[in-house]
């Protein structure tokens, strides 16, 4: 029988929602260059179509390793941008 906290992580991840602790992981297991670029890149959004093709590579290593979000813009040509949440950002 599981107690609460187990049921509670369970369904956590389940769902896909990540923890605090697993966000100072990640953060932890950051490479020098890859916390250069994110703290480089800042909180803003950014165009995919104005990066250079390194920037864009670096983009998506992180947003594969969860440290930076891939979205549409809301204009009506719809292109992607790439930003660094918040939460993430205040701890590198």
């Amino acid at each position: 029988m599981m107690n609460l906290q187990e049921q509670i992580s369970r369904i956590q991840s389940m769902m896909g929602v990540i923890n605090e602790n697993s966000i100072e992981d990640k953060i932890n297991d950051l490479s020098e260059k890859e916390r250069t670029f994110l703290k480089d890149f800042g909180t803003d959004s950014k165009l995919r179509k104005l990066m250079a093709s390194e920037e864009i590579k670096m983009a998506n290593k992180l947003v594969k390793k969860g440290m930076m979000e891939k979205g549409t813009s809301d204009d009506s040509k719809s292109s992607v941008i790439y930003y660094v949440d918040s939460f993430v950002y205040r701890r590198l």
